[in-house]
């Protein structure tokens, strides 16, 4: 049987306000790097799966709602040992928080 640990660690900061009527509408950056770790009898040399960089600029329109275009940078091991695979991915996160502790009252 084999496992694999992941570890992350990130920070959060804000750099500015986006409008001076709405404190909820902040531009953030958020950064990250997560390391994946193989473990068990069938891991062999293969200890080391994965390590992720990310950078993330966050438009946060509201507490509920933000955007996020994201740089992702992995270096991954590959199915040939000692051998490994560096790629760059992009992608465009839309985060929607929904609040479902609120219902409806009825009169």
């Amino acid at each position: 049987m084999n496992f694999r640990f992941r570890y992350s660690f990130a920070v959060n900061f804000t750099l500015f306000k986006l409008s001076k009527t709405n404190p909820e509408s902040l531009f953030l950056l958020r950064i990250n790097d997560e390391i994946f770790i193989n473990a068990g009898k069938e891991t062999l040399n293969k200890i080391f799966d994965q390590n992720r960089f990310v950078v993330s600029p966050t438009f946060q329109l509201n507490n509920s709602l933000s955007i996020s275009p994201t740089w992702n940078s992995q270096y991954a091991s590959t199915s040939t040992s000692g051998h490994y695979r560096q790629t760059n991915v992009f992608w465009l996160q839309v985060r929607h928080n929904l609040d479902l502790s609120k219902g409806s009252k009825a009169n």
